[in-house]
């Protein structure tokens, strides 16, 4: 079944480093399975409301910066983040 995966999504991924260590764990062990399923895509889409590492975050994901992220402006959300 694990093989059939090609797309996972993580939200609110501002949580890491925040003493949950299992989405850490989860996010890991993603990017090993990417790594061992290497003649199949693996897809990440990770979704956060404010983070001021995304390129730091990005690369830990295994994910080309900026290449392959979009960092939206504070301004461009409806609701002002606190």
């Amino acid at each position: 079944m694990v093989q059939s995966v090609t797309l996972m999504i993580f939200d609110e991924l501002h949580l890491i480093g925040e003493g949950k260590d299992l989405y850490e764990v989860t996010v890991t062990r993603a990017r090993l399975m990417q790594a061992q399923l290497a003649e199949k895509e693996l897809r990440f889409v990770a979704l956060t409301s404010s983070v001021a590492n995304v390129e730091d975050l990005a690369r830990w994901m295994g994910i080309d910066f900026p290449s392959n992220t979009f960092n939206f402006h504070p301004s461009a959300t409806p609701v002002e983040v606190e």
